[in-house]
């Protein structure tokens, strides 16, 4: 073989294995590494798929809230009717994060899994809004958010209220109830401990079953929230007209 046949098959050679490394390189290298994945392009992706109102709401953190990946990654498990589109975007970022603390979407039993009724008409009803602590800074902007949340097997039910930054500020179990919550302004009238309509010194809670209703209200003097029965025109008509109690000559009761 001469010498010029020679350097073009060590050429020829050369250049075939140079193509191959490089087919190989680009189709078959692992994938990027989360390390090298650019944070501000995974948010720009998921910001698409956001509203306005939802990506502003990201502007700021706070303690309550959870971060915006989170929120795209929970929002529809938590919020799976359009009945909630009516709560902003910065109390959902604490009331996720009250479901992914609690773990009650994923618990390990019904009696631990928790959510917001499915049941449109019923939605409107399980939150309220209001200043539930008396701010002196309190206003339409900074309300506090009350909401109740169902067992799955709809035999209890839990009120929350959190701050308009996520904030925890009460907690209560109620027990064979699904009540509905809804708000009243200061000034309100409401039973406070006896049988005659005041006005309410906070904005408070009206919490209502089939065989109740009662207010949830901030006291100042005791620093804690309160529960105050309301009653009914039939509730004070009956204490105030007692019925009068036949005589039972064996027991003597009634008897004068």
């Amino acid at each position: 073989m001469s010498k010029a046949k020679w350097i073009w098959l060590v050429l020829l050679v050369a250049a075939g294995g140079a193509l191959y490394v490089w087919k190989y390189t680009a189709c078959c290298s692992a994938p990027e590494s989360d390390a090298m994945v650019d944070d501000s392009a995974v948010e720009s992706r998921i910001a698409t798929s956001l509203t306005k109102q939802e990506v502003d709401a990201f502007n700021e953190d706070a303690d309550g809230w959870i971060g915006i990946e989170t929120y795209q990654n929970w929002k529809d498990a938590v919020f799976p009717i359009s009945e909630y589109d009516g709560i902003p975007p910065n109390y959902k970022r604490g009331m996720i994060k009250v479901f992914i603390d609690n773990k009650y979407i994923d618990g390990d039993s019904d009696s631990e899994v928790w959510r917001l009724t499915r049941i449109k008409d019923r939605a409107p009803n399980v939150y309220a809004f209001g200043n539930f602590t008396g701010r002196a800074d309190g206003n339409d902007s900074n309300r506090d958010i009350a909401y109740i949340l169902e067992s799955a097997d709809f035999s209890d039910s839990q009120l929350f209220v959190q701050s308009s930054r996520g904030d925890l500020l009460f907690y209560k179990k109620y027990n064979g109830s699904l009540p509905t919550v809804s708000s009243f302004r200061k000034g309100a009238k409401i039973f406070i401990d006896n049988t005659e309509l005041e006005p309410a010194p906070e904005d408070g809670m009206i919490i209502k079953d089939s065989d109740r209703k009662f207010v949830v209200m901030y006291d100042r003097k005791t620093k804690t929230f309160k529960q105050y029965h309301q009653y009914t025109n039939a509730d004070i008509d009956e204490m105030n007209n007692p019925e009068t109690i036949e005589c039972d000559e064996e027991s003597g009761e009634g008897c004068g």
